[in-house]
């Protein structure tokens, strides 16, 4: 075991970061006298064929792009004064971009899929870094002390399956339950997504181009050819689709390159970089090293790396409410 990675599990279990993924789900909307105008949907569960289903913070759905507008106004969530490091970012979980998104200005239309897609970037990297944290400080523990609960017997036991790893080989686990930088996944997301505006954003909340083989779990491409049998997977809301990109990440072998240069960050003590990360991605799609520059190109021209550090606030509040 690195030096660095002792470290790291030293730090956390001395913090007492220890903390449970239910703790970080109870984070809930706070109630006050300013509501959201929106139509709650259900609530957001992260979940895959092979993970556990938890519920989060309940999603909320938006008529149009004037409407979206107007929430994000009425929360005080102003995209350039966060990349200017002012304030943290609203707890607005988005299920599905308005369909009318395309009709807005290339700066506004940029502007809002941002604002809606970094919430729940944020959202999913803050369960799993709790997962990472709690993770890391069972490792010290039982280095410590011999042994560990069954509590946390079991709870290594379903995370090493939900990673596709075997439970005695932390090494890899402690690889692979990592975030992924907010700068990457948007970048990939516009990419991917035409900045919200494609059919497979519009019809099936896919952000990310994911493919399936499984018949009927996604949207036929219309110029596929007439050998090939995937299918755009499709999403009940982009939540899922966030959830599902950064598990492919962190599980796929054609990641893997990904994951070792992250941990390499982890060991220097450096932050992660996404659009050092972005040179991993070149299995992500076939246009290779085009691929690569482009998602490079939509981090620098967009300033995406200044979303790297931001938070979500604690608590959600409406703009000007008291407390």
């Amino acid at each position: 075991m690195s030096r660095s990675l002792r470290s790291e599990m030293v730090r956390w279990a001395m913090a007492g970061l220890a903390m449970s993924v239910a703790g970080l789900f109870g984070v809930a909307l706070a109630g006050n006298s300013t509501s959201l105008p929106l139509k709650p949907t259900s609530p957001w569960i992260e979940a895959t064929a092979s993970s556990i289903a938890k519920v989060v913070p309940t999603s909320f759905e938006v008529a149009d792009m004037a409407s979206l507008t107007d929430t994000f106004s009425q929360f005080g969530y102003d995209l350039a004064a966060i990349k200017g490091g002012e304030g943290d970012v609203p707890r607005l979980f988005l299920s599905a971009l308005p369909e009318d998104l395309s009709e807005a200005s290339v700066a506004v239309r940029k502007s809002l899929f941002i604002q809606a897609i970094l919430p729940l970037i944020l959202r999913t990297n803050e369960v799993i870094l709790g997962e990472r944290r709690r993770l890391l400080a069972i490792v010290a523990r039982r280095a410590a002390v011999g042994e560990i609960d069954a509590d946390d017997q079991a709870w290594l036991a379903e995370l090493a399956a939900r990673y596709d790893v075997a439970p005695h080989d932390i090494e890899v686990l402690i690889e692979r339950v990592d975030i992924v930088p907010p700068s990457l996944a948007l970048a990939q997301a516009a990419e991917e997504s035409g900045w919200g505006t494609s059919r497979f954003a519009r019809e099936g909340n896919a952000v990310f181009g994911e493919h399936t083989f499984i018949t009927g779990r996604g949207l036929v491409p219309e110029r596929r050819d007439a050998d090939k049998r995937h299918e755009v997977r499709a999403f009940d809301g982009l939540h899922f689709s966030v959830v599902t990109y950064m598990l492919n990440l962190n599980t796929h072998w054609a990641y893997d390159h990904f994951r070792r240069a992250r941990a390499n960050m982890r060991a220097r003590n450096e932050d992660l970089d996404g659009a050092e990360l972005a040179g991993t991605m070149h299995q992500y799609s076939e246009r290779g090293a085009d691929y690569i520059d482009t998602i490079r190109s939509i981090i620098r021209v967009n300033g995406l790396v200044h979303l790297d550090d931001v938070s979500l606030v604690l608590m959600l509040r409406g703009h000007g409410a008291e407390g």
